[in-house]
Order: C-alpha cells, then sequence, then structure tokens
C-alpha cells in the first residue's frame, strides 16, 4: 500500500539496495578509510559463526552470486592515462551536426544533403568511420559496430554481459580508432561519426571517468596525436537517412542477434554493476509483493494515491493508514513490539484487539456502527475490515467514498480515532 501510493519501498529493502550499492562504489575509492577493511572483508577465508558474521558478508554474498566481482578489478594496474588540468583543451576536435534530432528527423532528405555538404568540406586526406552501439533484451546483449568506407572494412563486436549502451558507443568509438592507429600509413586526421551526444562529451571532458572504455579512448586519442593524427569527434543523428550511420546500425542491431564477432571482455563500470543490483533487486520485490497474503498489499497497474483511502482531516487520513497497514496502537500490536503487553481487547472482550476485531466484532463499538450496517446491507456487501477501509477494488468508487465518510464518522463516534 504504501509502495502503491508514494513509491517508496519498505525499509528493509531499500537497506538492500543501498548496502549494495555502497559497496560498488566504495570498491572503486581506495583512498576512502573504508576501503582497506572492505577488501580484508571480502577477501577474508574465516568462517563466521551465524550469529556473529558482520552484516556485509552477506551482502556481499549476494553480490558475488550476481557474477559480480568487486575485488578483481583491483589488481588491474592503474591507468597510464594522466589527466591533464580541466582548463587544459582536450587531445581531439569536436563537432556537432547544425539539426536537432527532431530537426533532422523532420525532413531526412534535408538532413542527408547537409551532412554530404558538410562531409565533402573535410579533406580528402581523412579518414571517417562511423560508429554505433546496440542494446537488446532478448537475448541479453550489448553490442558495437564501426564502418571504415575509406578503407572499406566494418566489423562489430559484443561485450560483457551488462554492459550499457553508453559502453557501448564509447568502445565502438575505441575500435575505430584503434584501427585508424593500427593502419600503416599515418593519416593526418580521424573523423569518427557518432550519434551518441553523451559518448563524445564524456571522451572529450578532462573529468575523471570510472568506466574503462572512456580512459582507454582518450589514450588511443592521446597516441593518435603523438603520432601525428587529428582526431575529431562529430555528432549526427541517428536515423535520418545518413547511410554510413544507417550501416553501422545494421551491423550493431544484427550482432545483438547473431553474436559471431568478436567478444571484448570489457570490466563493468560501477554504475553498470548497480544496474544490474538494481534490476534484480527490483525483481525481487515484485515477487515478493506478489506472493505476500497481507490484505493491505494488492497488485495494481499504476502508481499514485487512491483518493478514498485519503481525508482532509489529516488526522483522520493517519488513522485510516494505520488501520489498513495494521502498524497501530491497538493491544495486538504493541503486543508484538513487547511480548509482555495485555493482547486482548481493553474494552474487557477476550478477543484480540486488532484492526479486524474494532471495525468488525467489538461489542463495544455495535452502536456506532448502524449506519454502516444499513448501507453495507442495501448494497449486499459483506461487513468486514477490507471493504470498510476500502482494500475491495471491485467496489465503485462513488461508493468507496461514502463508506470512507460513514467510517470517519464511526471512529470519531466511538473515540477510536484517538485510540489508533
Amino acid at each position: 500500500m504504501v509502495y502503491a501510493e508514494t513509491g517508496t519501498e519498505s525499509l528493509s529493502w531499500r537497506t538492500k539496495l543501498l548496502t549494495r550499492k555502497y559497496l560498488i562504489n566504495l570498491s572503486y575509492k581506495p583512498h576512502n578509510p573504508m576501503h582497506k577493511p572492505f577488501i580484508q572483508l571480502a577477501t577474508t577465508t574465516t568462517q563466521c559463526k551465524p550469529r556473529s558474521s558482520p552484516g556485509l558478508i552477506k551482502e556481499l554474498d549476494f553480490v558475488k552470486s550476481l557474477g559480480i566481482s568487486l575485488v578483481s578489478h583491483q589488481l588491474h594496474l592503474p591507468s597510464t592515462y594522466k589527466y591533464p588540468p580541466p582548463s587544459t583543451p582536450p587531445d581531439c576536435k569536436t563537432s556537432w551536426f547544425p539539426l536537432n534530432k527532431e530537426q533532422a528527423m523532420a525532413c531526412r532528405h534535408r538532413t542527408t544533403n547537409l551532412f554530404i555538404t558538410l562531409n565533402s568540406s573535410a579533406p580528402v586526406t581523412s579518414i571517417r568511420a562511423y560508429t554505433d552501439g546496440s542494446k537488446s533484451s532478448t537475448p541479453e546483449s550489448t553490442t558495437c559496430a564501426i564502418f571504415v568506407p575509406t578503407l572499406n572494412h566494418e566489423h562489430a563486436y559484443t561485450l560483457t554481459k551488462g554492459s550499457s549502451i553508453f559502453t557501448a558507443e564509447v568502445t565502438a568509438i575505441y575500435q575505430a580508432l584503434k584501427f585508424i592507429y593500427d593502419v600503416d600509413d599515418c593519416p593526418p586526421e580521424a573523423i569518427i561519426y557518432s550519434d551518441s551526444s553523451s559518448a563524445i562529451t564524456a571522451i572529450s571532458s578532462n573529468s575523471l571517468s570510472d568506466n574503462e572504455a572512456v580512459t582507454a579512448t582518450r589514450e588511443i586519442i592521446a597516441s593518435l596525436k603523438s603520432s601525428g593524427t587529428r582526431t575529431r569527434l562529430a555528432w549526427i543523428p541517428s536515423h535520418t537517412g545518413i547511410e554510413g550511420n544507417e550501416r553501422a546500425d545494421r551491423l550493431a542491431a544484427m550482432e545483438c542477434n547473431t553474436q559471431d564477432g568478436d567478444s571484448i571482455n570489457n570490466s563493468l563500470s560501477p554504475k553498470e554493476m548497480v544496474s544490474i543490483i538494481r534490476a534484480n533487486w527490483a525483481t525481487n520485490l515484485l515477487r515478493n509483493q506478489q506472493n505476500c497474503n497481507k490484505s493491505c498489499i494488492q497488485m495494481r497497474t499504476r502508481l499514485g494515491t487512491i483518493k478514498w483511502h485519503q481525508h482532509a482531516n489529516r488526522q483522520v487520513a493517519i488513522c485510516l493508514h494505520r488501520l489498513r497497514s495494521g502498524h497501530n496502537r491497538l493491544n495486538a500490536f504493541n503486543h508484538r513490539i513487547d511480548p509482555e503487553a495485555d493482547p486482548s481487547c481493553r474494552f474487557g472482550c477476550t478477543a484480540i484487539e486488532n484492526t479486524r476485531h474494532v471495525l468488525e466484532s467489538c461489542p463495544r463499538n455495535e452502536e456506532f456502527l448502524l449506519k454502516i450496517l444499513q448501507f453495507f446491507s442495501a448494497r449486499n456487501l459483506d461487513l468486514n475490515a477490507n471493504n470498510m477501509l476500502g482494500l475491495n477494488p471491485a467496489i465503485d468508487s462513488d461508493s468507496q467514498f461514502k463508506i470512507r465518510n460513514l467510517k470517519t464518522q464511526f471512529l470519531t463516534q466511538s473515540a477510536l480515532i484517538n485510540i489508533i
């Protein structure tokens, strides 16, 4: 109920997600004071007693069960790329197509003619390459492809499972630059056409990056510069009829289905690891909610508040929410907190004082239930806690609001509003 109305999960589920995200991010921060204790905990072979195990051990084991290693990347040598000061211009130049995606899609003929004009204005000696990335959920795969028309070369690659589309786009740029770097003749300029503005922005920035593909691309650009080849990253809109981009897109999409190209064993970035964790967590949360037997937890097709669950009077609204969730000040819940507390009805009944009892069967409240009884009997509704609390989706909305108003009167007249 709380999740459906506010989008907020229970504290225990949020704790699981936040703990796993913390472990992933901590593994990439060697200067953090907690990094060394974390590595010791993650690599220890000591078997702890069941009731004496550190709390993070369980979450570490869960992350490992998803195939995510939090310590293997620590053994890699540090990157040789030296980050320049932020004021230093990047090693590569960037250019942007004069039309945005919406304008380019509106008139493809104009877009292709404009691209031909811009492309022909570059020197003939420049090597041009088109890159693209693709991601598929069935089958689950992330791929990239390059197309170099000048050298009549095209190739597709399959990345590590779980890689993002951003990594695929950056890796495609890296593979195109690497191919140009390995060419015998040293071209004066390499022009890479990509439809990913985020990849171009990340590569041309001097900011630190925890994505290995970004760092590797910056290194190959620096190597090309030292060998006399300038690099220009040019953004072009996708799916607008630009032939080189369309061909790279088809290659990447085909590789998603066939996966017969070269495999790239790239390491996942922290964001990609968190995405895997979040997807698994969301699946388990949904399964837990579906299997839950609590009447206040129901599957709905959309999020958002249910209007008859609300009330203009804050005290009434709080009381209704507490009755639906079962977390209130009735003796049954007090007994859950304090086992020595008496769970029986405070008005002399021998029954357990819970939501169902005070709304359905407590003799003390019978006189205050008369109007609700008449309303339910006129509409052939069963007098039970679910119907009274608005948890029966089969009841029409007009009746739900009338039941809420009658229930408000009942809670006020019986003084239960001051107890719950």
